[in-house]
């Protein structure tokens, strides 16, 4: 462009240097927001993955809890001393096992 513009001298120096600067900044603003969608997708994936992680913790811990619910339970636990052992109320304990179980005391 620049090339071009001066051997036909249809621009001064001074609109040239302005047409490229504008192409610079328009070039710059395009390759600002193309780096930002990059490292927004690579902040949202590792936040993401930590997210996963925090909930199957979560998960496995839920489910160790009823597998110990169920345990105590065959070995004739009481409710009380499950509940207490587990951290939950008698009725959670109940409601553990008769989701997990056929019959539940």
């Amino acid at each position: 462009v620049y090339n071009e513009s001066m051997e036909r001298g249809s621009y001064t120096m001074c609109e040239m240097l302005d047409r490229m600067i504008s192409k610079g900044k328009i070039e710059g603003i395009q390759e600002g927001k193309l780096q930002g969608i990059q490292e927004g997708k690579l902040q949202g994936i590792q936040e993401g993955k930590l997210q996963g992680i925090q909930e199957g913790k979560l998960q496995g811990i839920q489910e160790g809890k009823i597998q110990m619910i169920l345990k105590m339970y065959q070995n004739n636990f009481t409710l009380q001393q499950i509940a207490m052992v587990v951290e939950k109320t008698v009725d959670e304990v109940n409601a553990i096992i008769k989701e997990h179980t056929l019959s539940p005391s």
